[in-house]
């Protein structure tokens, strides 16, 4: 599908205010604004170059890009954290928008370059470039040339929206269908009592337009105003109130994390806590976790400003016309994390990872050759197509399992209450304490254990605060 540089949308304003009241599109708008769902955390900061004011997590990706490689089990860990990838990545080439930033080229994977041991004897693929394969050659063949590597789009190219409807778009990003609602009612649902205020504008949407959309949407309740309107590209963490996730069955201790965390007694603040490659491994992994999930996970009470609409917005559309929304029930509401970007043990929270065996390349090494795209079972020339399985770079060897760690064992980490990591050094602790000017009698050690109740919190602390620590283990 060709891209469009641009594409239109339909305001209606309240001049005297200088807000959106209320926007209207079709589907192809309304595609861009569900594939937030489905985007890792990892990439909407890399999105927003580092800076994107998501709590905590600026500091977190730029802990892992300045973590030595030598704590991580191999070199690609760092990458799969760093460039996380999304399950539904082969969908994003049929969004009349490319926002992503990969120009307009598929996702690349690489297979052997022997031809018969990557579509007959070993059948495997890698993230990375120059893996090794189990015949003893780099896996430095480009696989995605031409597309050839595909997904099963059964689909047959729609992205997440079938079919021809307009949808009216709240300023908060609540999302329904013009048919659904008489005019009467969205005007008593807007609580529009007087037009004369209101004027209908069109506006051009391009890529950048959306990038600040979807930075927005995670800050702001009116995205469309901030975006559309005010033309802000900064993106000031408006407070949100935050709602309470509620308690949860309580964990033996067997199964919790252990911290020790250093706290400034005058202040009830957590200084630092020193932890065990076993936190890293968790925390890190919130970097790989599509925003779909995170909301399932905080059930729908994320404090993400608008994401929480958006989502609830996709499941009262399934409800309403599952016809128009196929499998927006897993892309969406419960995408799976993408394949080995996830860390099983002591994992504490309930995500599923994408299954490693689901690519698929034609047979015929002369279509592979001439770029051509098959998307049945078999090519022009009869060849049917391979399955083939993902090699986990988490681990050293060539292996397709499941599971694996990003950090090294037997590691400690100091981290601080903004979610910044690095090794720990007693020298490096006292220097921290003494940066910050607490005496050494302010200070007391706590131990704290994290469940899976802690877990949740830490989760959404570290998407909605800056002192993610202790916003979880001094709060009263």
């Amino acid at each position: 599908m060709a891209e469009k540089e641009t594409i239109s949308i339909k305001l209606l304003v309240d001049k005297e205010k200088n807000r959106v009241v209320f926007a209207e599109a079709d589907k192809d708008f309304v595609d861009i604004l569900f594939s937030f769902l489905t985007l890792p955390i990892g990439t909407i900061v890399s999105l927003a170059d580092k800076k994107s004011n998501l709590g905590c997590m600026d500091s977190l990706y730029q802990s892992v890009k300045a973590l030595d490689v030598q704590y991580f089990q191999t070199e690609d860990c760092k990458n799969l954290l760093l460039t996380p990838k999304s399950t539904v990545e082969y969908k994003y080439r049929n969004l009349e928008l490319n926002f992503i930033g990969h120009d307009t080229d598929p996702p690349t994977y690489y297979i052997c370059p022997t031809w018969t041991c990557a579509t007959e004897t070993h059948c495997l693929v890698s993230m990375f470039e120059n893996a090794k394969c189990l015949c003893g050659e780099k896996m430095s063949q480009n696989a995605f040339f031409g597309g050839n590597i595909i997904r099963r789009d059964r689909n047959n190219g729609v992205v997440f929206v079938n079919g021809n409807e307009k949808f009216i778009i709240s300023d908060g990003l609540h999302v329904k269908t013009v048919s659904a609602e008489t005019s009467l009612a969205i005007l008593q649902r807007f609580k529009i009592q007087d037009g004369t205020a209101l004027e209908e504008r069109i506006v051009t949407v391009g890529a950048d337009e959306v990038l600040n959309l979807l930075h927005h949407s995670m800050l702001s309740k009116t995205p469309l105003t901030d975006v559309f309107l005010l033309k802000q590209n900064k993106i000031p963490r408006k407070r949100i109130k935050t709602e309470p996730l509620g308690k949860l069955q309580s964990q033996s201790d067997a199964k919790k994390m252990k911290l020790n965390i250093l706290i400034k007694k005058s202040h009830n603040k957590v200084l630092y806590a020193v932890v065990k490659e076993d936190f890293l491994n968790f925390i890190f992994g919130f970097l790989a976790f599509p925003v779909g999930s995170v909301i399932k996970l905080l059930r729908v009470y994320s404090s993400l400003a608008s994401i929480d609409n958006l989502y609830r917005s996709v499941r009262d559309l399934l409800y309403e016309a599952p016809g128009n929304f196929k499998d927006c029930q897993y892309t969406l509401l419960d995408p799976d994390v993408a394949f080995h970007h996830f860390c099983k043990s002591d994992q504490l929270l309930c995500l599923k990872e994408e299954d490693p065996s689901n690519f698929t390349i034609t047979k015929c090494q002369t279509c592979f050759e001439d770029g051509v795209v098959v998307e049945g079972n078999t090519c022009q020339h009869g060849c049917k197509q391979a399955k083939l399985r993902c090699i986990n770079p988490k681990f050293k060897n060539t292996v397709t399992e499941t599971g694996g760690e990003f950090i090294k064992g037997s590691m400690m980490f100091m981290i601080t209450d903004e979610l910044i990591v690095e090794p720990h050094s007693p020298i490096s602790s006292i220097s921290l304490v003494n940066k910050q000017g607490v005496p050494f009698s302010d200070l007391e050690e706590r131990t704290v254990r994290v469940g899976e109740q802690e877990a949740l919190a830490i989760l959404k602390a570290s998407l909605t605060s800056k002192t993610a620590l202790t916003d979880v283990f001094c709060k009263n």
